[in-house]
């Protein structure tokens, strides 16, 4: 039974990220974008994750400055194309491991950076990380679609920004991505 409930919670999960997938790719499809504070919305989104980061025995290290930072962001899309990435942490990083969120401006620009001392991305799979259904290792494919960080980089795009993966990460990480947004 345990087996069976597994599986059909992994198919639900597969549905879930096709329908997500399948609607960025629609021509009609069209960002709510809202005139947002950036600052103020990454420490609500964090709030809302804490427990689940907690519970999986993860430690969160936030660096969120005190000022103002304006984006147009589709507070839903945006906070999914977050999850993938928190997600990733979650799901291939053990008891103990950081993630951290930073946030800074730079010139027009908004940079979040989502970090952890966790697993790591297999070198080989670097140049492949966000096209759909690449999933890393086999020792990590046992969860996941393979398409949540396709859908964080065309969210991403959508909202007229950009995503990578820095590679090497910063000292003391072993995965580092790097969301930049236009501000406003």
């Amino acid at each position: 039974m345990t087996a069976i409930a597994q599986k059909s919670e992994n198919l639900s999960e597969l549905i879930d990220s096709f329908h997500e997938f399948s609607k960025l790719e629609h021509p009609q499809f069209v960002l709510d974008k809202t005139r947002t504070e950036l600052c103020e919305y990454l420490r609500e989104y964090l709030a809302m994750k804490y427990d689940e980061i907690h519970l999986a025995g993860l430690e969160l290290e936030p660096e969120i400055p005190d000022e103002r930072i304006y984006c147009q962001v589709d507070k839903v899309q945006f906070a999914r194309a977050l999850d993938n990435l928190v997600s990733n942490s979650l799901r291939h990083s053990g008891a103990g491991t950081t993630i951290k969120l930073v946030l800074y401006k730079e010139g027009a620009s908004a940079h979040i950076t989502v970090a952890d001392n966790g697993a790591g991305i297999p070198l080989d799979a670097v140049s492949t990380i966000f096209e759909p259904f690449i999933k890393g290792d086999d020792a990590r494919s046992a969860h996941g679609s393979g398409l949540g960080l396709a859908i964080a980089k065309k969210t991403v795009v959508a909202h007229g920004g950009f995503i990578r993966l820095i590679t090497p990460p910063q000292k003391g990480f072993s995965t580092q991505f790097e969301i930049v947004l236009p501000t406003i």
